[in-house]
């Protein structure tokens, strides 16, 4: 091994998009000291926690730098200011460009320099002519600083990277922990945090599939309701989306498997294949019942007479995703064929079982409405009784 060296990273290619740092901390301030010492801070933080490893530097790839200190006092008593020295210190040192000079095919930039090339840090050429020593102005001081000042949204910030061992605590629970102990006693003041990183943009994108999923299911409602012309019967339709994410729930638990994102990428085009199982059989459902046979009859032969068309739907698409499931290389597709596999099995066997008791259920509840409500509109027209008035005695 090379003498100095802490640690080898490899990396394989592998059959998926790339992604981002497991952590990622960013701490935004003006004061480059204050972000150095700050990002000094959070590291020693995150050492304290057993899942993360391989914690970065933001100083460690930085160059080491001179900065000069003035004294305020001794800037007032020459009459200049710290822009007017770091401006004469940049002129004694690389030169200020002030143009460009045409030289044959070219552009050429043009800087002027002080005469002062020899010892540009040791004195200072003022504009008057005169030469002072710098060590009046103030002090040269060396420090490490960032190879690069990076800015987002005009505010100037350092990031702090580390990689998560999984094997002792989740991603999920490890920026649980982070955002435990990043208080405001680590943050010195006029720096802020943001935690980022892979854990996070998963969280995002996965917000943003939620709210996707909730438009297409309010669509799907509304082109059902006028399908069939009711607002219950899309509801049980719709009712097939529990019991597929209940199969994929027990499946990902047997197997000792985790719903990541690209699983509920899966899930999400799950919603449609459910949906069209039980579209099927509520639509063969109201055919039987518009024949004239009871709720109870009409269920019992939706079920008989579609069981065959659904399941073999359901064999099929399972057949096409098992090698994608099964295949070590499939990479991504592999978790969305799982999350597939599992809510197809469930709902394929739930769905007949449950669209059933429902339906006739619904069928008895609206059975009894109407029953009451006939009932209230006949005490309603009954008339009430008058007594007459008794006839006079005979004379």
């Amino acid at each position: 091994l090379l003498p100095g060296l802490v640690r080898i990273q490899r990396s394989l290619e592998i059959n998926s998009p790339p992604v981002g740092v497991p952590i990622q901390i960013f701490l935004y301030g003006e004061d480059g000291a204050a972000l150095r010492a700050t990002a000094g801070r959070v590291k020693m933080a995150l050492q304290g926690i057993a899942s993360i490893e391989h914690i970065s530097d933001p100083m460690e790839d930085g160059i080491t730098e001179r900065v000069l200190k003035v004294d305020s006092k001794q800037l007032g008593h020459y009459g200049l200011s710290s822009d007017l020295v770091a401006g004469l210190l940049r002129t004694s040192i690389t030169g200020t460009r002030v143009g460009k000079l045409d030289y044959g095919d070219e552009m050429v930039d043009v800087y002027v320099t002080s005469g002062n090339t020899q010892q540009p840090t040791n004195v200072l050429a003022l504009p008057s002519g005169d030469i002072i020593p710098i060590g009046e102005l103030g002090d040269f001081v060396e420090q490490s600083s960032a190879n690069a000042v990076n800015r987002f949204q005009g505010r100037r910030y350092v990031s702090v990277t580390a990689e998560v061992d999984e094997s002792m605590m989740s991603i999920h629970q490890t920026h649980r922990e982070i955002e435990r102990v990043l208080d405001d006693t680590i943050l010195l003041p006029g720096v802020s945090f943001d935690q980022q990183g892979e854990f996070t943009e998963t969280r995002q994108s996965l917000a943003s599939m939620i709210q996707a999923a909730f438009i297409g299911l309010g669509l799907s409602y509304l082109i059902l309701t006028l399908l069939f012309r009711s607002f219950l019967q899309p509801v049980l339709v719709l009712l097939a989306i529990p019991l597929a994410y209940m199969g994929v729930v027990w499946g990902m638990t047997l197997s000792n498997q985790s719903l990541t994102l690209l699983g509920f990428v899966g899930v999400v085009g799950l919603i449609g294949i459910v949906i069209n199982d039980a579209l099927v059989w509520v639509t063969f459902y109201n055919q039987s019942r518009a024949s004239g046979i009871s709720a109870a009859d009409a269920a019992v032969d939706a079920v008989a007479k579609r069981f065959r068309p659904i399941w073999l739907t359901t064999i099929t698409t399972v057949g096409g995703l098992l090698p994608v499931s099964l295949a070590q290389s499939a990479g991504i597709a592999s978790a969305m064929a799982d999350t597939m596999v599992y809510g197809l099995m469930s709902a394929s066997l739930l769905l007949l079982l449950f669209l059933p008791v429902c339906v006739v259920a619904l069928d008895s509840l609206s059975n009894d409405l109407t029953r009451f409500k006939s009932g209230l509109l006949r005490q309603g027209r009954t008339p009430a009784t008058i007594d007459s008035p008794a006839a006079p005695p005979a004379q």
